[in-house]
């Protein structure tokens, strides 16, 4: 449980750097961000965007390499905190 605190209060000193790298990402990356703060699936990402889901997946892949991100709740957080959910 405490590497789990850890964890978490790493990420929470570590969302004004994450949030800085995501206003100069493409708008679609942003886009498929925003969408998984809203917590949407990468299919009805794929569908809502007109994109196969191949795409939204190496979307995902690009934001999360870029960003240090290592999970979905992560995305949420970090859109949450960039006011774009």
């Amino acid at each position: 449980m405490i590497i789990g605190m850890g964890r978490a209060i790493y990420y929470e000193n570590t969302l004004p750097k994450m949030a800085a790298r995501a206003r100069l990402m493409p708008p679609r990356q942003r886009e498929v961000l925003t969408a998984l703060g809203h917590g949407k699936s990468r299919k009805i990402i794929a569908d809502n965007m007109s994109i196969s889901v191949r795409t939204v997946d190496a979307y995902c892949a690009l934001i999360y390499l870029r960003l240090g991100l290592e999970s979905n709740m992560h995305a949420m957080k970090l859109a949450m905190f960039l006011d774009w959910v």
